[in-house]
């Protein structure tokens, strides 16, 4: 019942907790409790941390192929029959390629993903297919990420962990399963080379 309670693939219905965000916010915030703000960022950290409990229940299906094939993944797979794909979809989430998400009004390239119990904010190089089996990722992401850190007077300031940035320009590249996915992110690169990584507040935003 917990599984499904938190599953991105019924968000939109009545029981399900992404429904209930906002109103589990606005009970918070009329309670006047002191950081009520950091109480309900506590709240939506621990139903992250729920999800990650149902990794790899969620099963990925790979439509719209793509006749560009990534000659990197076949450095990773040299004896694999590897089809490509341009989108990738885990129940009603639509994840992208980089190169799909060019000059479209959404970019659903950006993910985080969870390797070994550490997260990585990246963005998705390639959808592919092992020998017509499961779809996996090829993403590629950043070492080195910091929070975003402002100053809120002289001697102390204010670190977001939400919005990630670096300076370095060299990306790394990994494949993943579908169940390392965690959630969608946006990432923005500055004209001054630095790279954001931002995360969504909640699960409803980010669906």
């Amino acid at each position: 019942m917990l599984s499904l309670w938190l599953d991105h693939q019924y968000r939109f219905e009545d029981w399900s907790i992404s429904t209930h965000l906002h109103r589990l916010q606005s009970i918070f915030r009329a309670l006047r409790l002191p950081s009520t703000t950091c109480r309900f960022l506590a709240l939506s950290y621990h139903i992250r941390n729920l999800k990650y409990s149902i990794r790899g229940q969620q099963n990925g299906q790979a439509r719209h192929p793509s006749i560009n094939p990534d000659e990197l993944v076949r450095v990773f797979f040299p004896h694999s029959k590897i089809n490509f794909y341009q989108t990738l979809h885990i129940g009603k989430l639509r994840l992208c390629t980089q190169s799909y998400a060019t000059n479209k009004i959404a970019d659903d390239s950006n993910i985080i993903f969870l390797p070994d119990g550490i997260e990585y904010s990246s963005r998705i190089r390639a959808i592919f297919t092992l020998d017509n089996d499961e779809p996996y990722l090829l993403v590629a992401y950043l070492r080195d990420l910091n929070p975003l850190t402002c100053a809120i007077n002289v001697n102390e300031n204010f670190a977001y962990p939400n919005i990630l940035y670096t300076s370095t320009s060299k990306w790394n590249f990994t494949p993943i399963e579908v169940k390392d996915f965690i959630e969608n992110s946006t990432f923005f690169r500055s004209t001054a080379g630095i790279s954001y990584f931002l995360r969504f507040p909640t699960l409803q935003h980010c669906s």
